[in-house]
Formats: C-alpha cells, sequence, structure tokens
C-alpha cells in the first residue's frame, strides 16, 4: 500500500543528536514526529491541526514521521519496510479496520537525500484515498516540490489533499462518517458527543477547510481559556428555518 519510489534532494536539516536506531515510542496525541527537522515549526502546527481534524472527523489517523537513517544505502525496498513497521508499531488506523496513514521521510547521511512513502492502510485505500490517488499526490503534488526542497509545502500540500479525501469521502470507514447517522432526525435530542471532535457538520454545509479551520479554532481557544466551543448544523427536516428562527425568537422577528 506504499506510494513514492523516487528519491528526492533535501534542503538543509538538523542532524540528530544520534543516528536513528529504529522507531521511538509514539507519544499520544502527536501527529507530527521526527528524528531530523526538516519542517519548520510552523508547518508542525498547521499539520497537528490538520491531523487533529482529519481525526475528530472520521476517525482516520495520520501520521507525518521524518528520521535521518544514518546511511546512504537506503533501498525502496527499505523505505516500504519502514512505513509499514511504523504503521504496525504504532497501530496506526484503528484496529480491525486499518483506516491509518503514514507520511514517511527518511534521509541519508548528507541529509540532502532521501527516499518519501505515502503508506495507507488497507482500510484506508478502501475508504479514502486508493494507492493510485495517493502515487498522484506524490508524484504530482510533492515530488516537485520536494526536487526544489520545499518540504513545507510539500507536506501542507499532501495534507490537504488527505483533508479533502477523508472529509469528502463517499464511502467512509465504519464510525467515520463526518455527516452521522444516516436517516439521523434533527434535534433535540441530539446524539451523544464524540471525543475531542467540536465540529459537526450535519447538514453538510461547511467546506473541508472551514471544518479544519473551526477544529483548529476551537482547539486552540479551549487550550488558551478552557472554554468549551461547538459547532452544529442540522437540516431542519422540511421546517423551514427562518420560521423556526422567528417562533423561537420572537424578538427576531423584524415585524
Amino acid at each position: 500500500m506504499a506510494v513514492g519510489q523516487a528519491q528526492f534532494p533535501v534542503g538543509i536539516g538538523l542532524a540528530p543528536d544520534h543516528p536513528a536506531q529504529g522507531i521511538g515510542a509514539h507519544q499520544v496525541g502527536v501527529g507530527v514526529e521526527h528524528s531530523v527537522r526538516i519542517l519548520t515549526p510552523a508547518t508542525e502546527q498547521f499539520s497537528e491541526q490538520m491531523i487533529d481534524a482529519i481525526e475528530a472527523q472520521t476517525k482516520a489517523e495520520v501520521v507525518v514521521y521524518t528520521q535521518a537513517m544514518g546511511r546512504d544505502d537506503i533501498s525502496s525496498d527499505d523505505a516500504d519496510a519502514d512505513a509499514k513497521a511504523l504503521m504496525d508499531e504504532w497501530g496506526i488506523g484503528r484496529a480491525g479496520i486499518n483506516d491509518g496513514l503514514v507520511i514517511l521521510f527518511e534521509l541519508d547521511t548528507s541529509l540532502e537525500h532521501g527516499q518519501v512513502r505515502l503508506f495507507g492502510g488497507e482500510g484506508f485505500v478502501e475508504h479514502y484515498l486508493t494507492v493510485d490517488e495517493l502515487q498522484a499526490i506524490y508524484q504530482g503534488d510533492m515530488l516537485p516540490l520536494l526536487r526544489e526542497a520545499h518540504f513545507d509545502d510539500a507536506v501542507r500540500i499532501a495534507l490537504a489533499r488527505v483533508v479533502n479525501g477523508t472529509l469528502n469521502a463517499a464511502n467512509p470507514a465504519p464510525g467515520g462518517d463526518p455527516s452521522g447517522p444516516a436517516g439521523m432526525p434533527p434535534g433535540p435530542p441530539f446524539p451523544e458527543p464524540e471525543t475531542d471532535r467540536a465540529v459537526y457538520d450535519f447538514a453538510g454545509i461547511l467546506s473541508p477547510d472551514a471544518i479544519v479551520e473551526a477544529e483548529s479554532t476551537i482547539d486552540r481557544i479551549e487550550q488558551r481559556t478552557g472554554a468549551e466551543v461547538v459547532v452544529y448544523t442540522q437540516n431542519s427536516g422540511g421546517f423551514p428555518s427562518d420560521r423556526r428562527i422567528v417562533e423561537r425568537c420572537p424578538a427576531c422577528n423584524p415585524e
């Protein structure tokens, strides 16, 4: 399920304190991990926000991982095996559904060349982005930027494609449909809230970009103030929404 077969030139990165000796322990809630830093802090923060929104909306898990290999003979088979090992060791993707995605960068001793992999679990490529679609992201979107050492832009555009592929999926994985259960009537009563989810666009009126931005903004509000915010949209069930508002809020009636 891996894609990304070509080597790419890498810009100047910060060498790790020691060569990579295997995959470290996963930090819960962290979607971007590295043993060599090739992304700016702003891109790491942006990526975390995108990844958090994907998981909040669809339950799919995404990890971006960069590492220096400490050697120059990094083969395609090695990169494939490492991407799979990362997914297996960290359990990226829900058990039994396998809806995880790994975006793996491996750099040689020069920190100027390496390999990149987009490795999707079986459930991810079945329900969200196929192997061919992941390959198109790598070849069409990432590789031209990687050749110019524009790593931040490469990661950002890859994650933007993943956001669209997951939040707009026609056949989302079980339990991962952002639009809610089929046939769910408008509330009240409302469905039970979901952990770490702040945007419930059951009316389908928000774009993926708007959902990501709202989730990120609400996360920052809660981190800074402790206040909890929820955005909730629902279909009116055939009852005109403006009439409902007036009847519930007489003061809103201009007449």
